[in-house]
Parts: structure tokens; sequence; C-alpha cells
């Protein structure tokens, strides 16, 4: 088994690089275990750079939401 800050570590990549690609339910999977492996080392510098890429994701999802809901709203009615 790795060692709670490396398999951290790896999380946190693999979180940052499905981040980048777009890949946003599945980066937040591995954000979260980089942020429970941190947490039980010890890293909570560490901590903190998952729970700001979390953050970061959870923030662009809502932003989306409240674009996408706000284009259903603003659409003028179709004419019979």
């Amino acid at each position: 088994a790795l060692a709670k800050h490396v398999a951290g570590e790896v999380a946190l990549l693999l979180g940052k690089a499905l981040k980048a690609a777009g890949e946003s339910d599945e980066a937040l999977v591995y954000l979260q275990e980089a942020q429970k492996e941190f947490s039980a080392a010890g890293a909570s510098d560490r901590v903190q750079q998952a729970m700001d890429a979390v953050l970061e994701i959870r923030l662009a999802q809502r932003r989306a939401q409240a674009a996408a809901l706000a284009g259903t709203q603003h659409r003028a009615p179709a004419e019979a």
C-alpha cells in the first residue's frame, strides 16, 4: 500500500488532470480522495490545495447551471 501522502499526491494529480480535461464529476471523486489521504497524513497545506480544486469545480458547475437556467428563462415564447 502507498503511504498516505503519496496516495494523496496521486489522487490530487489525477483529479487535477481530469479537471483540466473537463471531466468534472470524475475529478471530484479523486480530489475528495486526495483530501482524505492528505488529512490522514497530516498534510494540511495539501488538503487545502485539494479543497481549492473541488471548490473551483463546484463554482464552475453552479455558474454553468445558472447560465443554462438564465438561457431558458430569456427565450421568447414560440408564436402559434
